[in-house]
Parts: C-alpha cells; structure tokens; sequence
C-alpha cells in the first residue's frame, strides 16, 4: 500500500484520527462508507488499536515476503484447501491481485464479495463466513 510509507514512520504528524478517517475511505466500499454505524465501529476499532499498533502492521505489510511459490507448491497438495477472499472494490488489495494469486494455484478457490472493499469481513460477514464455511467442509 504505497500510501502508507508516508504514514509509518510518524502517525502522528497528520493526526490519528485523520490517518482512521483516510483508512475508513481506502478499507470500505462507496456504500459502506455511507453506513454510520458500520464506520463508527470500523473508527473504534482503528482508534482502540492505536498509532503504535497501526505503525507496526503498516512495516509488516511493507516487509512481508511475496509468497508466490508457496502458493505454487500447495497448488499440488489436496490436504490443503486454499481459500482466497476479495472484495470486488478492494483498493488495498485489487481483485487484479487476487485473480493472480488464485492463477499461481489453480487449487485455490478465489471469492469475491460483491460490492465489498478491502475489510469486506466487517462489510459481508455472512458472506465470508459462508465461503469460509464452504471449504471448509470435505
């Protein structure tokens, strides 16, 4: 997320809760970001885990391995069931993103949550639950 190496090294500078307003438009949909109580739980939850928290997440995700050839060798593993979930909207992860992962393991079960942006768990509970649900049954 190119926008957040600005952000990492001092949260503060902007203000916190200008940083969980930007992440309330990156993480939901259009419409979700039109639903009150979806955004003030959303904003709860960004302020509870505080500037520190979201710093820290924000160089793990800067400095995570691309794990393309894991994926590749569980393509030809059938105890391993891989599950990829997006939301159609997602601008932190694009479902460009997505479909890619899911070609480099032609096992994996790609889902998309209509409408949904990149916290589609908080936008789509029962849909993720259900795909979770799904693959998880033999």
């Amino acid at each position: 997320w190119p926008s957040r190496r600005g952000l990492a090294p001092a949260p503060a500078a902007a203000g916190f809760d200008a940083i969980c307003r930007d992440l309330i438009g990156a993480c939901f949909s259009p419409a979700a970001q039109a639903d009150a109580a979806l955004v003030a739980r959303a904003g709860a939850m960004f302020r509870r885990l505080g500037p520190q928290v979201f710093v820290r997440q924000s160089r793990a995700v800067m400095q995570r391995a691309d794990h393309t050839e894991t994926l590749r060798a569980l393509a030809g593993r059938a105890d391993v069931h891989v599950t990829i979930a997006c939301g159609e909207l997602d601008r932190i992860t694009p479902l460009s993103w997505s479909r890619r992962m899911a070609g480099v393991c032609p096992t994996a079960a790609l889902h998309v949550v209509p409408g949904a942006g990149h916290l589609a768990p908080f936008e789509a509970p029962q849909a993720i639950a259900g795909f979770i649900n799904a693959r998880a049954r033999p």
